[in-house]
């Protein structure tokens, strides 16, 4: 993320919370038995050609009419001191077997953050990103080959903005914003801007702010009757002092309304540069039954934890453990997708197969009853991950030492997954993917 604005007070210092999450949701199938079946791991391959600077947070979009298009985008950390953020955009025709990649560098705009992506239904593709002065929208119609066009430029103290593309037509950008209210008291707020001519221009629609203290919108997602879904978690009060209790909460918007804040839990890790925490929708066959899922880390990294809501957010089941670790295990940027066939599937990072506690490798299950079961744990990548600050660049190890706050995972089939993930086998964080799936069962 960006250096904070002076006076902005949703965040501190370069402080971001994870992950997250895909911003697909399908079809949720109902009352299945308990999801054992193995699941299937092909061999993870390179996204693009390797590069002598870090790649971190990859975020990751599928094109719904055809899954073998695909389209990444992550930082690129380049220089000395860890200062000056560049991007690099990835896109793929053949269902992440080859990557063509380009490395952003827009006229006039400086640095470049969290970057997100979507693919449209008409397979133009977006990239949104955190520049000098507020938020930027690249346009490619041809997939991500090139990213010509005009920037669309959002200017403010924003953060972490996010795409969701919708059946409908209408593109979302969500983010955080530093305001002040009418006694110029510094205010976090997520605000909602929203495209109808296919990404080439964004309005704002609304903006609602949550409480006096700092915090971060999270992934957007939709219901199936069209309302929006928004997460946030807090992690700091009005004067800047960390919480004793981080609460996520979640906001639902229909037309320029908002519902009151709904808290989810209190129970996700309060230490610095926490993963993003991942939100999605698990549909069914009518609105009222849709589940809303979520997960994050457990205090300490000691776990990654999962809670659903079944009447829109407003009651949740408490914040349990679904990793099956070790009590003292190391776990980082839990991330979720749905698959067509209602499959649920949840990857993360998992330092359990090193008895020194310092190589990680990412880890997968599924489910087939929307959270209330889930396969047994599954490593996905074969070579552990072992960054170190000579390979991965000055400061870039000390903010990313997990390679970001968010990965990137998608369906691509009705039984298949795919992940990209900042991987370190060689101590530089470079991308890879990995193709898995549930077996038939």
């Amino acid at each position: 993320m960006l250096d904070a604005t002076p006076g902005m007070s949703l965040r501190a210092a370069t402080l971001a919370l994870v992950t997250l999450s895909t911003l697909m949701v399908l079809p949720r199938v109902n009352a299945q038995p308990s999801m054992r079946a193995e699941i299937r791991v092909e061999q993870d391959q390179p996204v693009g050609p390797p590069t002598d600077y870090a790649l971190v947070e990859p975020h990751l979009s599928v094109d719904l009419r055809n899954p073998n298009h695909l389209v990444a985008a992550a930082m690129a950390r380049v220089s000395p001191g860890n200062q000056n953020i560049g991007c690099v955009a990835f896109s793929s025709f053949d269902g992440g077997a080859s990557w063509t990649s380009t490395h952003l560098n827009v006229s006039g705009l400086t640095a470049c953050a969290d970057p997100w992506t979507a693919i449209l239904r008409d397979g133009t593709a977006l990239l949104s990103y955190l520049s000098k002065g507020g938020i930027v929208v690249l346009r490619s119609p041809n997939g991500g080959r090139t990213w010509d066009e005009p920037p669309v430029r959002l200017l403010g103290p924003y953060d972490h903005p996010m795409l969701l593309d919708t059946a409908s037509g209408v593109i979302y950008l969500v983010s955080a914003l530093s305001i002040r209210n009418e006694h110029q008291q510094g205010r976090s707020a997520v605000s909602v801007a929203q495209s109808r001519d296919g990404g080439r221009s964004f309005s704002e629609r609304g903006r609602v702010v949550i409480s006096n203290l700092s915090y971060e919108a999270l992934t957007p997602a939709l219901l199936s009757d069209g309302t929006l879904v928004i997460g946030a978690i807090d992690h700091h009060d009005a004067s800047d002092r960390p919480l004793e209790r981080r609460r996520a909460w979640l906001v639902l918007a229909s037309g320029t309304t908002f519902s009151e804040p709904m808290l989810v839990t209190e129970s996700c890790s309060r230490t610095r540069f926490t993963s993003w925490p991942s939100l999605t929708i698990v549909r069914s066959h009518t609105a009222s039954d849709d589940r809303i899922v979520f997960t994050c880390e457990a205090e300490g990294n000691r776990g990654i934890l999962f809670a659903h809501s079944e009447d829109h957010g407003n009651r949740w089941t408490s914040a349990t453990r679904i990793d099956g670790g070790l009590d003292f295990a190391w776990t980082k940027t839990p991330t979720m997708t749905t698959s067509a066939a209602g499959l649920l599937a949840v990857t993360w990072l998992d330092r359990r197969d090193d008895s020194r506690n310092e190589c990680w490798r990412l880890y997968g299950m599924i489910s087939s009853d929307g959270g209330d079961t889930f396969s047994k744990p599954k490593q996905l990548s074969v070579v552990p991950s072992c960054p170190s600050a000579e390979q991965t660049g000055e400061g870039v190890l000390g903010r990313f030492p997990a390679g970001g706050e968010y990965h990137g995972l998608v369906s691509i089939g009705p039984r298949q997954f795919l992940a990209v993930w900042p991987d370190a086998r060689n101590g530089r964080f470079q991308l890879r993917s990995v193709r898995f799936s549930a077996a038939e069962p």
